[in-house]
């Protein structure tokens, strides 16, 4: 039962995080000037680039750890 539960929690925080990576790098990947700062002036927003490589590695370890947990789930069915 908690092998489901914390499966369920690492499938929803990868969303999250690929959700983040999408959202604050990928979406403004073509902006970036040479500082790495992109602009929107619709919102306001200032994006940095460095953001999209913390999240993309929160997104790998996540998914890492989703693999994981696909993986003990299969070992135990044996």
């Amino acid at each position: 039962m908690w092998r489901g539960v914390i499966f369920a929690f690492s499938l929803g925080l990868l969303g999250v995080c690929a959700s983040m990576f999408y959202g604050q790098f990928y979406q403004w990947r073509a902006c970036f000037n040479d500082l790495g700062r992109c602009f929107d002036p619709e919102t306001g927003v200032v994006y940095q680039a460095q953001s999209g490589v913390v999240w993309l590695m929160l997104t790998v370890l996540v998914f890492a750890g989703v693999l994981y947990q696909v993986w003990k789930w299969c070992r135990a069915e044996e």
